[in-house]
């Protein structure tokens, strides 16, 4: 078992790799990484289990020692190596539910997970896609605490995947908050800046974000907007140039 030591958070807090036991309460610091829209929460947390067997999934857990059993978790991240079909379809047609097709995938007996073979050939010929699952802290820590569990999930990250060769990173944020954390800002900026994006795709392809915002269920519309936002500047890089 994987494990690194050191003081954070004003106690001792270290990272080591997740069992089944773990799995559960790893996932309630961020719910929306279950990926459950296909499968369901039973076999979504069945699923994650079976993967902690595979050598293409890595994990670690961030957890203070000395802290009681349901404060100890304070941070969780998960990635796992899929094939290169998989994340070139996924970048070419991006939508929400990114860790539910993993899974379901896994589930149904197709993976996209590479197995040991496939990750040996990937690493030594194309190079490696990864899915970064969930990469996540315990809310309602502080602005430093935040800052050292990231630093202990960057670290645990760097350290399993010692002599891999990476050709890219895919990873679904799914709120305006985990954004505001990962780019360092504001939420109220980030949802300033999605708003202003939204605008100008509006005005420039009318029709791009229509269906979405039609969408009776919100918790589908914002993800279908963003998605839809992203697709359109991979597309016309062009816009992303300044205003």
């Amino acid at each position: 078992m994987n494990t690194g030591t050191g003081p954070a958070l004003a106690r001792g807090v270290a990272w080591r790799s997740p069992v089944h036991a773990d799995l559960s309460r790893c996932l309630d610091l961020h719910p929306a990484s279950r990926g459950s829209e296909i499968l369901g929460e039973r076999r979504a947390l069945q699923t994650w289990a079976s993967l902690l067997g595979r050598p293409a999934f890595n994990a670690a857990i961030v957890e203070i020692a000395d802290a009681p059993v349901s404060e100890s978790f304070v941070g969780f991240g998960a990635v796992v190596f899929v094939t290169r079909d998989f994340a070139e379809a996924e970048l070419a047609a991006p939508a929400p539910g990114l860790n539910s097709r993993v899974l379901a995938s896994v589930a149904g007996g197709k993976p996209v997970v590479l197995d040991e073979r496939g990750l040996r050939t990937n690493n030594a010929g194309i190079s490696l896609d990864l899915v970064v699952l969930v990469s996540t802290c315990r809310a309602g820590l502080s602005p430093n605490d935040v800052s050292e569990v990231r630093a202990r999930l960057t670290s645990s990250f760097l350290e399993i995947h010692l002599g891999y060769r990476f050709n890219q990173l895919l990873f679904e944020a799914t709120d305006a908050a985990e954004l505001a954390l990962a780019l360092g800002i504001s939420l109220p900026a980030v949802k300033k800046r999605w708003l202003a994006l939204y605008d100008r795709i509006g005005r420039l392809e009318p029709g791009l974000l229509a269906d979405a915002a039609a969408d009776a269920d919100k918790a589908t519309r914002g993800p279908q907007k963003r998605h839809r936002v992203l697709a359109h500047l991979r597309q016309h890089p062009e816009e992303l140039k300044p205003w």
